[in-house]
């Protein structure tokens, strides 16, 4: 016995089915894509400005005039 359309059925009669138009979610997950793809570009940026050194050796031996200066230091 032969269930002409239901989903999964081998179906002979060659019946266009609408192709389904993009919601509200689909567009929220290419605005999460791209943000994720911003987030990486950044960091990589970021990184790119210590030459790729995750233990941050290099500030760790920076000079402490990077450092931001306390409330008893302003004038």
């Amino acid at each position: 016995m032969s269930q002409h359309g239901l989903p999964g059925s081998n179906n002979q009669q060659g019946m266009v089915v609408e192709k389904p138009k993009s919601d509200v979610y689909t567009v929220m997950l290419f605005i999460a894509l791209a943000a994720v793809l911003a987030a990486i570009g950044l960091l990589s940026s970021e990184l790119n400005k210590y030459e790729w050194d995750t233990n941050a050796q290099k500030v760790k031996s920076a000079p402490t005039s990077w450092v931001a200066p306390s409330a008893g230091d302003v004038a």
